[in-house]
């Protein structure tokens, strides 16, 4: 049975503190990953985006109060995400779709993510946003948006192909993306810099909670950040 609520599978948005964009040759796991990589061709390799949530939040050696802001923010979370846990159970009532919950963040799209080239790639020049060259490779379980007022932007078990579709404005973000080159280029170089630019608004939960329970001014609860990263693949053409 799916969770009644989603309170342990969401994640502070207020502890990203990177993103990275990296990449593996196919068929590879965890290890593989990497920010330089020598491959083979096109369609040796796939990429990743990968989101770092182990930065810094409100922390305490008080066992009884680390408690009770724990127990705060689990409700914080849970009126959070309400709305998309009563989809996701409509989703799994009325389907017998493998397809299980996977974490989020408290953390959303704020803005156009794009990938870009140093180099000219499927005659597009340097610079340019290359997300609709590129094929979402992993299962998402469906894309909420919003931050008041949230609805599915793309529904439990609904299609989801072209990375261009993956970051609409005010998605709920997930700690990691899969994908790969929807076709080959016709463009051959030794090397390409390809690279990410992800702004995200960040949702810092138990900085917030902590300050309100302990009677101080908090911080805000929101606040904007562009992520960028670059990763470089090789080629050892044969």
């Amino acid at each position: 049975m799916p969770p009644a609520d989603l309170t342990g599978w969401l994640y502070d948005g207020g502890k990203i503190s990177a993103v990275n964009l990296c990449c593996r040759e196919k068929g590879n796991g965890l290890q593989d990953e990497a920010t330089t990589k020598t491959v083979k061709d096109y369609d040796a390799f796939e990429m990743k985006i990968s989101i770092d949530g182990n930065g810094n939040s409100f922390s305490t050696i008080d066992l009884e109060l680390d408690r009770t802001i724990s127990a705060l923010t689990k409700d914080y979370f849970f009126k959070r995400s309400t709305p998309v846990a009563k989809e996701f159970q409509k989703f799994k009532d009325t389907t017998n779709s493998p397809i299980s919950w996977c974490p989020l963040f408290s953390a959303y799209s704020n803005g156009e993510v794009s990938i870009t080239c140093d180099k000219t790639l499927f005659d597009e020049t340097p610079g340019t946003n290359l997300m609709k060259y590129f094929n979402n490779t992993a299962i998402i379980s469906g894309i909420p948006v919003g931050i008041e007022e949230t609805k599915m932007y793309r529904n439990f078990g609904e299609p989801l192909n072209n990375m261009n579709q993956v970051f609409p404005v005010g998605a709920w973000l997930y700690p990691s993306y899969y994908f790969e080159l929807k076709e080959k280029p016709t463009e051959k170089y030794d090397s390409l810099i390809f690279s990410l630019t992800m702004p995200i608004i960040r949702e810092h939960v138990r900085d917030y909670v902590a300050a309100q329970y302990l009677g101080k001014e908090p911080d805000s609860l929101f606040t904007h950040r562009v992520f960028k990263s670059d990763c470089l693949i090789k080629f050892d053409w044969k």
